[in-house]
């Protein structure tokens, strides 16, 4: 496998592409795919000339639209735009000329800056698999900016590090070569250089099937992991897949958001005898919780009392995440709300969500003005539709400033809340909810915070 680092230019007045019927005859065909590896990135688009192909935020893998896109051995230019900050048009901030030969599979690494960013080909053949394979295709890509040099272990479960026995010492930009390994199950464990004892992360099993050309990414973190580090697996075929870290516990908070369920403790166990938080009152935010990943138990009692059950329901916790549950409902009949935010910061949007958590007003929309716009009937919602008992889409702003928040019924001009004064800058990521008051006809919107 061959790679190349390219500063990344900016190149303008492309001419438009001539006919097909210009073209000499292509020798072959490669194929292309890119990778977003800038933590505070938007959505990066990746273009074949002037033709977008597909897009990707951090960590995610930016393919065309079938599998990976064939394209002739020709000469082209591959170019990346994103929004900048206040931008209404995306604007180019990469181009990078290459000339593309039969049969090689070429991936485009984004990691810098968007002020600054440099894109790195990793080129290798197309690998063809019989169909009685026995082994699959394995590459390693340090891309966790700030990281260190590191060791990257595979091997079958109880395996121990040893010095001398690590599948590879990668530092940051540097990608594995190909190699070949029998498939099977593996545990996928990185440690500091030189270090085998220094475990930095340790995955569970991990299922590497035959035929499969594998690129395994390890990414930094960003507000949505757990983990200390972020490994992602990418295959030739466009797929992707988290290999989560089997170490490290995912987190849960709470937010009380059921007018009448009163100050209540929560609990992950039939029995009451693992108290998750205690004397969680309305409209409070818990800590964040350590707990076990997948279904859990939810038990939710009087505060201070097990001597009634005020909700019994199950919750699904991910993987390596941070989970939001709300406790929502009334007159008795109350349940949980509960999904995994998207918290990852971004250096040219402020980003705010809204969680429904009214039950006097089943559908509402959102309105974010800027500071001393009035309310009225020719203001544009920013978002419509948002349920009782639902967060509403992440809504990003591409202009930072002071602000006021209302929320109207659905199609309406009659604010029933609001506004509510906040000042967002770049990067911000802010959770809101629209909580009930004693009187049904007053809501109010509160920020949420943790203690």
């Amino acid at each position: 496998m061959k790679r190349i680092l390219l500063p990344a230019l900016i190149i303008i007045g492309l001419a438009a592409c001539s006919s097909d019927s210009t073209f000499p005859e292509p020798n072959g065909e490669g194929q292309v795919r890119a990778i977003n590896a800038i933590a505070t990135a938007p959505d990066i688009f990746f273009l074949i000339e002037e033709r977008p192909v597909g897009s990707g935020v951090y960590k995610q893998q930016i393919n065309p639209p079938v599998p990976l896109d064939r394209l002739d051995a020709f000469d082209y230019v591959f170019n990346f735009e994103t929004f900048l900050a206040g931008d209404t048009q995306p604007s180019r901030v990469a181009s990078v000329p290459l000339t593309v030969a039969d049969g090689i599979e070429y991936t485009f690494v984004i990691t810098g800056s968007l002020a600054s960013p440099t894109i790195s080909v990793l080129e290798t053949p197309i690998r063809e698999f019989d169909a009685d394979a026995t082994t699959f295709e394995l590459r390693l890509a340090h891309l966790a900016d700030g990281f260190p040099t590191v060791d990257v272990y595979v091997a079958p479960e109880g395996t121990v590090p040893a010095l001398g026995e690590q599948f590879a010492t990668l530092a940051f930009g540097e990608v594995l070569p190909a190699t070949d390994v029998a498939s099977g199950d593996y545990v996928v464990t990185i440690t500091g250089a030189g270090n085998p004892t220094d475990v930095i992360f340790e995955s569970g099993q991990v299922a590497f099937g035959a035929g499969l050309a594998l690129l395994v990414g390890v990414f930094a973190p960003d507000a949505n992991d757990v983990d200390p580090l972020s490994v992602r697996g990418f295959s030739s075929g466009g797929g992707e897949s988290i290999i989560a870290n089997a170490a490290t516990e995912p987190t849960i908070r709470f937010i009380n958001a059921a007018l009448d369920l009163g100050s209540v403790d929560i609990y992950n166990d039939m029995d009451l005898t693992s108290l998750l938080t205690a004397d969680l009152d309305y409209r409070e935010v818990s800590p964040e919780i350590n707990t076990s990943p997948g279904i859990n138990e939810l038990m939710v009692t009087p505060a201070g009392s097990t001597a009634a059950i005020l909700l019994n329901d199950s919750i699904n916790v991910a993987f390596g995440a941070r989970t939001d549950s709300y406790l929502i409902g009334a007159d008795g009949n109350y349940f949980a709300n509960t999904f995994v935010p998207d918290r990852r910061s971004v250096e040219t949007l402020a980003r705010v969500r809204l969680f429904n958590a009214s039950r006097n007003n089943e559908i509402v929309d959102l309105y974010i003005l800027e500071d001393g716009v009035e309310f009225n009937d020719e203001s544009l919602p920013r978002t419509i539709a948002i349920v009782s008992g639902t967060p509403s889409p992440l809504i990003e702003l591409s202009e930072s400033g002071s602000f006021d928040i209302y929320v109207a019924p659905l199609g309406e001009r009659t604010a029933i809340a609001g506004p509510f004064d906040i000042d967002l800058t770049f990067g911000d990521v802010v959770d809101i909810a629209l909580f009930d008051t004693a009187d049904p006809n007053v809501s109010i919107i509160e920020q949420l915070t943790t203690p």
